[in-house]
């Protein structure tokens, strides 16, 4: 047994927020930033120059945290190498953007190999094979 995991390890369901609702946000902050900003700065004060730039970058940080999960796949998230929670349910989502996402497949995979024959101790025949499912 890994003595970091240990055998007390359990695995967390993360629930995330809905990615949709976050892809809109992050658009919103993306057309209001900039046009508002140029806008602003044009005809307000040229002070008002920051507000692109900000805006720019809460849209960056919103389409960081979002992302899909595909059917017999979860995702895993970390934070700084920590364990934060797997992720299971299909969909597009959305969790903090410095989480660490990796892909780990759930379908059933399989081998089967051919049967040989082999002879035992006593040098009586038999056949053998494997199927294997992990």
């Amino acid at each position: 047994m890994n003595p970091k995991i240990g055998p007390n390890r359990k695995e967390t369901i993360v629930d995330p927020h809905s990615g949709g609702c976050c892809c809109l946000l992050a658009f919103i902050f993306l057309v209001v930033g900039l046009a508002g900003g140029i806008l602003l700065s044009i005809v307000v004060t040229p002070w008002c120059a920051f507000i692109p730039p900000i805006g720019l970058l809460v849209f960056l940080c919103l389409i960081c945290g979002v992302f899909t999960v595909n059917p017999n796949e979860a995702r895993i998230l970390t934070f700084w190498g920590k364990y934060k929670g797997t992720v299971k349910t299909n969909g597009l989502f959305f969790v903090n953007p410095f989480y660490t996402k990796e892909n780990c497949s759930l379908a059933a995979n399989n081998l089967q190999t051919n049967t040989i024959k082999v002879n035992d101790k006593m040098g009586n025949p038999v056949e053998i094979a494997v199927s294997l499912v992990w």
